[in-house]
């Protein structure tokens, strides 16, 4: 693991990527030299360098790109749900990146993410809907590109002077690499915080807390009372810090009319559709729930957000405090209330996490009560293991018997092999009134397994990969409940001509009757994919 001591900067170094790189020269920084995706050395160059005024941190990154530089993207935070590991911008375009723990591994996560044309996306654990204004540049030429960032350190939470966690990370997108500061030869994963590098902040200049936040609507409407003409058109949200990593937050009479996203798809599944939450009040805290899942094509989950109507008020509190992050929220409704909490705990060195979500919906005539807890192990290289418990209980569970969720599972990986399993059994009467369960009623096994193979950068194919899941699932009195199987082949070469073919086919028992709901095969040709 790396470190690095920043330097109190007087001014801030020029943030013009196209500008002479000596003001950044003497500021402290390293390469990218180890490659995560190909457990090798990065075949390119790519140089770091960072600083801090204690408003914000300044990062330059100098990447050398023998490739052609794609960079697609042009207006900034357009991809849903933030970068969050998934590889710069969802994996569009060649990028780099920022990791931030500023209190430690099992602390919120921070990302902030740019392509050589300077447009930006940026992720955290702390709010699924993390969206503050930052600043980022970027040019190209033909040896590559340069990336200069300038972070506020008053939008991370727990921002402090002294020892943070930070990994600098660049991904290759026409080879899939992915270089990374600081590592260890074991290392699967770009962003994994036991790896990441200690770099030590000289100064934040910021209040002790942050700061109470207010935002005030009014609408105006002429309108009868039968048309809602006679309904108060006045709310509010606010957040209110309690300490470096936890505030009070809650809405008062909120109007969420223009947040609402268009998702739709016209992808054919059995499943019933699930949609992403993009109402303020319920992302502030959305990662604290859910649990661990291997091998997973059903959706389950104690609190499901979208299916709880917009309350007429809701208070909630959420934070960090060392390794463990705590959160709960009451929804105030008509006629309803609904409420859940969270709790997780991650060990100094991210090998275990442990999990409990407890949610209640109490509607008229209906009481129904959840909770559940996950275990989560990873030995840091290429082994992990989970196990989930879950149970329900309240007026629409008359057998408790079949009101419970348990599911377990793990596998095996590394850059080139992956085989993963799971085992799970669902009760009958497991189907949360706040929650989602695509599937109850079933009990069974899930397969995955995928594995890929690379070639010399002089040979045509740069490469080949195969993927194979299969589950089966046993219903509670007819047998055979679902059975689903796929398999993919891809073939890339290295003038980014992607073929993939695929087969797969899905059962689903309705009553009586295991019926085929998709029996497919196709093929598809893109070029310059990736």
């Amino acid at each position: 693991m790396l470190s690095l001591a920043l330097p109190a900067a007087q001014v801030a170094p020029p943030l013009d990527p196209a500008s002479s790189p000596s003001a950044w020269a003497q500021l402290p920084g390293g390469p990218l030299a180890w490659d995560v995706a190909h457990a090798g050395p990065a075949a390119e160059d790519t140089t770091v360098h960072v600083t801090t005024d204690g408003k914000f941190l300044y990062v330059r990154f100098d990447a050398v790109q023998h490739e052609p530089v794609v960079a697609t993207q042009q207006s900034d935070d357009t991809v849903t749900g933030g970068s969050n590991s998934n590889g710069g911008l969802a994996y569009s375009d060649d990028s780099v990146w920022v990791d931030l723990w500023p209190t430690g591994a099992g602390g919120f996560q921070y990302q902030f993410d740019a392509n050589p044309k300077g447009t930006h996306n940026e992720a955290s654990s702390e709010n699924a809907a993390f969206a503050p204004q930052w600043e980022s540049h970027g040019h190209s030429d033909g040896n590559g590109y340069t990336v200069t960032m300038a972070i506020p350190l008053s939008v991370v939470h727990g921002a402090h002077a002294g020892a943070w966690r930070m990994q600098f990370v660049r991904y290759v997108r026409a080879t899939g690499a992915l270089n990374v500061w600081s590592y260890d030869t074991a290392q699967t994963q770009p962003d994994d915080a036991s790896r990441a590098g200690t770099v030590t902040v000289p100064l934040v200049a910021k209040q002790p807390l942050p700061s109470p936040r207010v935002g005030l609507y009014g609408l105006g409407d002429i309108a009868s009372a039968s048309a809602g003409g006679s309904t108060s058109r006045v709310g509010a949200d606010f957040s209110l810090p309690v300490t470096q990593t936890a505030s009070i937050f809650g809405t008062l009479h909120p109007d969420y009319s223009n947040v609402e996203l268009d998702q739709q798809t016209i992808s054919p599944t059995v499943f019933q559709r699930t949609y992403s939450e993009v109402r303020p009040f319920f992302t502030q805290a959305a990662n604290f729930y859910g649990f661990n899942c291997d091998v997973c094509n059903a959706y389950r989950t104690l609190l499901y957000s979208p299916s709880i109507p917009t309350p007429s008020q809701g208070y909630a509190f959420e934070g960090k405090d060392g390794n463990l992050g705590f959160t709960g929220f009451d929804a105030i409704g008509d006629a309803r209330n609904d409420s859940a909490a969270a709790m997780n705990f991650t060990s100094d060195d991210t090998h275990w996490n442990l999990v409990f979500n407890h949610v209640t919906a109490d509607l008229p005539g209906i009481v129904d009560d959840s909770n559940g807890g996950s275990l989560s192990w990873f030995n840091g290289k290429y082994l992990s293991g989970y196990l989930d418990y879950s149970r329900e209980a309240g007026t629409n569970v008359p057998d408790q018997g079949q009101s419970e969720w348990i599911d377990g599972g793990g596998g095996w990986s590394n850059q080139h092999f992956a085989l993963y399993g799971s085992v799970r059994k669902v009760g009958s009467e497991f189907d949360p009134v706040d929650g989602f369960d695509s599937h109850p009623g079933v009990a069974g096994y899930a397969l995955f397994s995928a594995r890929n193979w690379t070639f010399a950068p002089n040979d045509f194919l740069t490469s080949a990969g195969a993927a194979v899941l299969l589950d089966r699932y046993q219903g509670v009195a007819y047998g055979s409940a679902q059975s689903d199987q796929f398999v993919l082949l891809d073939v890339l070469t290295k003038s980014t001509i992607d073929l993939q073919l695929s087969s797969g086919s899905d059962y689903w028992r309705f009553g009586t009757d295991l019926t085929p709901i998709s029996q497919n095969a196709g093929f598809s040709l893109t070029y310059h994919s990736g």
